[in-house]
């Protein structure tokens, strides 16, 4: 959709679509990277964390068309090694490229024809784009965990029939039925994170109290939607404090899960970083040579790595 967006603006003369292009690929795609790299299925949990060359592809073409290369290098990275398995899926003398890896990093080494032509359409991009740098190594992630709602003590956990609403899914076949309270135990982190839970938004008024503020939510209409309501992902007003484990809950709700994010999330690649932060202020870390970018995906400054609010910054040690 980025790409398709990026290019309608330049072919349509409409930079007002330039302007979703630029928010998907500078504000989704750098949590996606640091949170593990392209997963095929975000419902909005991740639920499906399988990666296959289209998704990859996607991302990268789509960095490509609004000149987003520094990112793109760590998109391109998956191929050369940089995944969840830990070995390259593209081989340069065959012009292969492997048919995906799961969720627990096997690799399926089939070589179908879309994963073949969408290895070699990312090959062609960064042919064509020979400043964009060639990261491999071993990625270290610091982003998104993922905590089910039913591992809550408190409310009643439900299976449906089908964990598929009709239009999104429940990330465990269940969720967690609150009409009181509710209490969860998270893993501690040496951080302050955002907390997400995700909630199925109805037509009607709710809210919840959190211990870490209240949660206001009312959806719309349901119209040609298969489903009454929208499994969404509500950010708590405040952020969980470093090495706290305990969020609890008050009210009446329907929880799939609680995503959990640090405020200065992370992908490392060999001498590459990828630093994104969620926070409200700007974040120095420690180094010399990084570019900073705006949460409008535009350079400002460079040198002293500054991460800036709802940016993120290439550091290079």
């Amino acid at each position: 959709m980025p790409s398709a967006l990026a290019a309608a603006s330049s072919v349509l003369g409409r930079p007002d679509l330039l302007g979703p292009a630029i928010g998907d690929t500078v504000g989704f795609t750098p949590l996606l990277l640091a949170s593990g790299g392209p997963d095929n299925g975000w419902l909005p949990v991740p639920i499906d964390r399988s990666q296959i060359a289209y998704g990859v592809d996607a991302r990268l073409q789509a960095l490509v068309a609004v000149g987003q290369h520094h990112l793109a290098a760590f998109a391109a990275a998956w191929y050369f090694g940089s995944n969840r398995a830990g070995q390259p899926m593209y081989d340069p003398t065959t012009g292969r490229t492997y048919d995906g890896i799961s969720g627990d990093g096997t690799i399926n080494r089939n070589s179908g024809a879309e994963s073949s032509i969408h290895g070699q359409l990312s090959m062609l991009a960064l042919d064509a784009h020979p400043e964009i740098a060639r990261l491999s190594g071993t990625p270290t992630y610091d982003g998104l965990q993922i905590v089910e709602a039913e591992t809550a003590t408190g409310g009643e956990v439900v299976t449906p029939p089908s964990a598929w609403t009709g239009e999104s899914q429940w990330s465990n076949g269940s969720y967690l039925s609150l009409d009181g309270t509710a209490a969860w135990t998270v893993p501690a982190a040496t951080q302050p994170r955002l907390v997400l839970p995700v909630v199925n938004v109805l037509e009607t008024s709710s809210r919840t109290l959190w211990s870490l503020g209240p949660l206001d939510y009312q959806g719309g209409p349901q119209g040609i939607s298969a489903a009454p309501g929208a499994l969404l992902p509500l950010t708590l007003p405040k952020p969980l404090p470093a090495r706290a484990t305990t969020i609890t809950a008050a009210g009446t709700a329907q929880i799939d899960a609680l995503l959990l994010l640090p405020l200065l999330s992370s992908l490392k690649i060999g001498n590459a970083t990828l630093l994104v932060n969620l926070d409200t202020h700007p974040r120095p870390v420690a180094g010399k040579n990084a570019w900073n970018y705006n949460s409008s995906g535009h350079l400002v400054t460079q040198g002293k790595p500054i991460v800036q609010p709802g940016g993120f910054t290439v550091l290079l040690d």
